[in-house]
């Protein structure tokens, strides 16, 4: 067993009672005597040591995951959890993101490569015309465009693919759009309301890549890295 892990014990084979706890205790003395430690969650210390209980534990690594529980926890319940339809409700339909509400015109310009723009009467556009112009003019190709499309016209986007196919590239190319002054504008009409670009990486290491990309079309004292083990001078602060 591993410390910090999950565990559950049941009297009732897991029918109706339920007891969680993690391990804090894996002396090998005591694990080979047929002891652990465990501290229980919550108000759960409700053992009957006249009881047999069957105890299963979580593959997963539960402390990783600890913070994220516990905040979802505390959730004002008159505000609905972001993306509820989704991770709640399972809800497998995306729908369009607010901002295309208001049918603005974008500038494309950040994102055009150098040919497109001296082609094109006009690097502004709907998101709804995206599907007229070729992915070459994006500097992209057929799937990568395809992502950098639905990302920017649906309210939750999930983009995956094998190691090399470009999606940090897809991702650095939808914040370059997101945060040109213009698109910022029409994104965020009400100043009073406005909202900052969320970034979240698993690791500190692809966290300092993306934010180094940003830094590379906006102002790097906007940017604010949340975190400790940056190696990059550029966004360490």
């Amino acid at each position: 067993m591993k410390y910090q892990s999950l565990i559950c014990l049941s009297s009732d084979n897991f029918k109706k009672d339920f007891l969680f706890a993690t391990v804090i205790d894996r002396d090998e003395k005591h694990i080979k005597e047929g002891k652990v430690g465990l501290k229980f969650e919550g108000n759960m210390f409700e053992i009957n040591i006249n009881v047999e209980y069957s105890m299963i534990e979580s593959s997963a690594f539960f402390e990783a995951y600890r913070h994220v529980l516990t905040t979802l926890q505390g959730f004002n319940p008159e505000y609905p959890i972001p993306f509820s339809k989704y991770f709640v409700k399972v809800n497998t339909k995306t729908e369009t993101p607010a901002y295309l509400k208001n049918q603005n015109d974008f500038d494309f310009s950040p994102v055009l490569t150098e040919e497109a723009k001296a082609e094109l009467s006009s690097s502004k556009f709907r998101l709804s015309e995206l599907s007229k112009l070729k992915c070459e003019k994006f500097g992209m190709n057929e799937s990568q465009f395809e992502a950098f499309k639905y990302a920017l016209t649906s309210d939750l986007a999930v983009i995956q693919g094998p190691p090399g196919t470009g999606k940090s590239y897809i991702g650095a190319e939808i914040a370059k759009f997101l945060l040109n002054k213009n698109n910022w504008k029409a994104i965020n009409p009400d100043k009073n309301d406005e909202r900052p670009l969320l970034v979240v990486c698993y690791t500190n290491h692809a966290l300092d890549q993306f934010l180094t990309q940003i830094a590379g079309f906006v102002n790097e004292n906007d940017i604010v890295r949340v975190g400790s083990r940056c190696k990059n001078p550029l966004v360490q602060r």
